[in-house]
């Protein structure tokens, strides 16, 4: 029987530290059967989506969400991630056929995909404008990435690791990461330990593969009497809908959309994030007179 993707968070060190972990296989698994990827592309995707995960369970409004745009000037291209209420994740790369030698036995060359660049975080919790931030890319390896996001742009102190395992069937055989966040008044003792136990965590993916979250925290956090509080199941889930591509079409404007047809017989839309494609012909588009008179 197959695992599905769950995550668990847990409070260490009497409340002063925040724990989440996740396992994401079925999560890379679908994104890269959608999008044909490569051992390596997968590697650099299933990262972004793990960290998707992650950012999903923080969001506790209907309609919110956390989007990051990964912006290196590597063979990969873009590589985005959206994460929304309810666990759901979805992500896409520019350039999903690259494959790159491994630097060493077992590490697939996430950084030499990546490159050097920016990372941008958008997160709208649906209080009027979303919070953009916008960090240089550290290494490319898209963990420390994000913690360098967390440390400049959310005055956060944490620490990330996200990982994903390909086998010989270029199939991921184990995803997963975590995030362990630091309060406040964290002692030094604790800071400390933590970084001792992070050092150990290196290859997180291989780790979750052999066992449970709950057995993983008993086996490297028990130290730091971890107490439970909340479960949930992040999905690989798309929310694109004809309705909101449609929007998107009319966008263009009637004298754009005009020259498509012309052209092509129709407007055909297609889905970064899951390859839906939805034609449109002019008698179900509407354009408002502003854009028609550009």
């Amino acid at each position: 029987m197959i695992e599905k993707d769950y995550l668990k968070k847990f409070y260490l060190c009497d409340n002063m530290v925040l724990l989440t972990v996740v396992k994401s296989t079925d999560i890379v698994n679908k994104s890269a059967k959608l999008h044909n990827l490569t051992p390596t592309t997968m590697a650099v995707l299933g990262r972004v989506l793990t960290m998707s995960a992650i950012s999903a369970s923080k969001l506790k409004n209907e309609g919110s969400s956390v989007s990051a745009v990964v912006m290196g000037d590597g063979p990969c291209g873009r590589v985005v991630s959206v994460a929304r209420f309810g666990g759901f994740v979805k992500g896409h790369i520019d350039n999903p056929s690259v494959d790159l030698m491994p630097k060493k036995l077992n590490k697939l060359d996430v950084s030499g995909a990546v490159g050097k660049g920016k990372l941008r975080v958008i997160s709208d919790y649906g209080f009027g404008n979303p919070y953009v931030g916008e960090v240089d890319l550290v290494t490319g390896e898209i963990a420390e990435d994000f913690t360098s996001y967390y440390a400049i742009s959310l005055q956060q102190p944490c620490a990330i690791a996200l990982g994903v395992l390909v086998g010989v069937n270029a199939k991921c055989e184990s995803a997963g990461g975590l995030l362990i966040e630091v309060m406040p008044y964290a002692t030094e003792d604790d800071v400390k330990l933590l970084e001792e136990i992070v050092a150990g965590l290196s290859d997180i993916s291989r780790i979750l593969k052999e066992c449970t979250i709950d057995d993983f925290v008993k086996k490297y956090f028990n130290r730091l009497n971890p107490i439970e509080y909340e479960t949930m199941h992040p999905k690989f889930k798309c929310d694109c809908s004809k309705a909101r591509m449609k929007k998107v079409v009319e966008s263009l404007g009637e004298k754009e959309v005009d020259e498509i047809i012309a052209e092509f017989g129709k407007v055909e839309v297609c889905c970064d994030f899951c390859g839906a494609k939805r034609s449109f012909d002019k008698s179900e588009l509407k354009f408002s007179k502003s854009k028609n008179n550009d």
